[in-house]
Order: structure tokens, then C-alpha cells, then sequence
């Protein structure tokens, strides 16, 4: 999704991620040289700190302080 532009073309658009994002939370570090090769707009991790929410099981959680907006 973000690699095809949808997150530009609507900037509001949000996705809520189960499993409590398993572990791409945890490697948004590593991924920045995704987003230049991909020819995104901003860096990779930019794009879930906007549109992401991270949920168990069905149930919102308050953003983590790496996503805190």
C-alpha cells in the first residue's frame, strides 16, 4: 500500500495493523533505505506514523512512543 502511492493520494488514510504490527515495528530503523529506492514522497517510517495504528486483537492501543504523532 505504501509503495503504490495510496498513503499520498490520501494522506488520510489509516490502517489498523493486528498482532500488535508483529515485528515491523521493531525494524522501521533498517527499512529507511526501502523508501529511497522506492521512490516515496517521505522516509518509510513516516508513512506509519501517520497512517498506522497498531492493535491486539481487534482493540486499539494508544501509539507507542516510537509512532507518537
Amino acid at each position: 500500500m505504501i509503495f503504490s502511492g495510496v498513503f499520498d493520494r490520501f494522506p488520510g488514510r489509516q490502517v489498523i495493523a493486528g498482532h500488535w504490527g508483529e515485528r515491523v515495528l521493531f525494524y522501521l530503523d533498517h527499512t529507511g533505505f526501502f523508501g529511497e529506492t522506492g521512490g516515496l514522497e517521505r522516509p518509510l517510517a513516516d508513512y506509519f506514523r501517520r497512517s498506522f495504528w497498531v492493535a491486539g486483537s481487534g482493540a486499539n492501543s494508544p501509539p507507542l512512543p516510537a509512532l507518537d504523532r
